[in-house]
């Protein structure tokens, strides 16, 4: 295959938006992130780090692409 006809493989990376069951605060989030993610507001954790992408404690609201 010539350079030019490769494809480049698509990201599986995305934004979500995650509303905390605690304050009600929404807070946009990284699929990838390499560090537990904790509520701004009132340090509930909504997410936590997995093989590569994080695993939700809680529903996402909407997600980013």
């Amino acid at each position: 295959m010539s350079r030019k006809t490769e494809l480049a493989p698509k990201a599986g990376n995305k934004f979500i938006r995650v509303k905390c069951p605690s304050c009600s605060n929404e807070q946009t989030i990284y699929s990838l992130a390499s560090t537990p993610i904790k509520c701004i507001v009132c340090n509930h954790e909504l997410a936590e780090t997995g093989a590569g992408k994080i695993r939700l404690r809680i529903k996402p609201a909407r997600l980013f692409e």
